[in-house]
């Protein structure tokens, strides 16, 4: 039976439907914080994402399976395009998965199929399947997470930088008395675990961790959920206790969290960015402008989740040209010309401590707004 969604990610309405229950069971408690209040979901949507799960190989005769691929310019091997029209027929990390989008001027319709198969070859699939058929709902929920980033964020974040100059960051964003606080950088370096410590001290109220969205200094939040290992969780201590485990085996040894909602924000407006590091001996310093523009740059070509967005976007450049890339680094500009701050992160510092140290990069960039020759201490 189909069922569909309706949600609100960064201000832009989102309908995504899908026939495939154990997908559909998912997705409603990944975007938990995303749906649609009551009496919002006849809202038009300005992405409409439809996924069809299939079991088995891809269709050979791809004209037969996909008639606007008939009288299409093909511009790649798999990328076809025409009237607004795109098809796509190899994603280069999800094989098979294939995508076929069409921009009308308002609206971004996103239609995917996706063939769930264990081996190229039919016959060693079929093979597989019995061998692993006990594990067959465990090796399907593996793509779960990849599948939505493909229908829902990256369709939307087009659709945020192509109509709103709006940019997606790895990043996590908090929002506190004293402004918003973004912390930015690839995977593994804090970022997440200082983003739970902010967002359940008091006062805080958190964006998101893995996705932010800014035009210049004001962030939106992507929610989903907050991604902690054993060791983050125990180092939250009581703080930890807000949280509650989204039934979902993550990679990494991670688990997946949701906050309260009464503990959520949609918006804010940054006031200083934070670039965690592990590091050998604690740290906090301010860098300037350009380095941390240089370095968040960076971060999004290294980290898996944007650097797979970014040919998205440039395959729907083909048919809808705007000039992102130059658009997100004049926003990037804007962003970094708030006070940024290194942060470097010891296995030996205490939430508490952590907690303080971010707060104390909100004080002093308040100071700096009031006296800019305030010193960091």
């Amino acid at each position: 039976m189909t069922a569909s969604l309706s949600l609100d990610l960064a201000g832009a309405r989102v309908r995504f439907t899908c026939g495939f229950g154990p997908l559909m069971q998912y997705a409603r408690a990944h975007f938990d914080p995303a749906l649609a209040e009551s009496g919002e979901e006849s809202q038009t949507a300005s992405v409409q994402s439809e996924l069809r799960w299939h079991e088995g190989h891809p269709p050979a005769d791809v004209a037969a399976a996909y008639p606007e691929v008939r009288g299409a310019e093909r511009v790649d091997r798999d990328l076809y395009c025409r009237d607004g029209r795109v098809v796509w027929l190899r994603i280069d990390d999800l094989r098979d998965l294939h995508l076929r989008f069409h921009w009308n001027g308002a609206t971004l319709t996103v239609r995917g199929d996706y063939y769930h198969r264990l081996s190229k070859d039919a016959r060693a699939d079929r093979l597989r399947r019995l061998v692993y058929r006990r594990q067959m709902d465990g090796l399907r929920r593996k793509r779960f997470t990849r599948l939505l980033y493909f229908l829902v964020y990256y369709p939307v974040f087009w659709f945020l930088e192509h109509e709103r100059r709006a940019h997606p960051l790895h990043a996590g964003a908090v929002d506190t008395p004293r402004g918003g606080l973004l912390l930015a950088g690839p995977s593994g370096v804090g970022k997440s675990t200082l983003t739970a410590a902010l967002g359940t001290a008091d006062g805080g109220h958190l964006l998101s961790d893995t996705f932010v969205v800014h035009r210049g200094t004001t962030l939106w939040a992507v929610p989903e959920p907050l991604l902690l290992d054993r060791w983050s969780m125990e180092w939250l201590g009581e703080a930890g206790r807000v949280l509650t485990e989204v039934p979902h085996n993550y990679a990494l040894g991670r688990g997946g969290y949701s906050i309260p909602r009464s503990r959520y924000q949609q918006r804010s407006e940054a006031v200083a960015v934070v670039l965690p590091r592990r590091t050998p001996e604690p740290y906090l310093r301010r860098i300037d402008g350009a380095q941390a523009l240089s370095r968040i740059d960076a971060f999004d070509d290294i980290v898996n989740d944007l650097r797979r967005y970014r040919p998205l976007a440039a395959v729907l450049e083909l048919v809808a040209p705007s000039g992102l890339a130059q658009s997100r680094l004049r926003g990037l500009e804007q962003l970094t010309a708030l006070p940024c701050y290194e942060l470097g992160l010891t296995a030996s510092l205490t939430r508490d401590e952590a907690v303080q140290r971010l707060l104390a990069i909100l004080e002093h960039s308040e100071q700096l707004r009031s006296t800019p020759s305030g010193a960091l201490h």
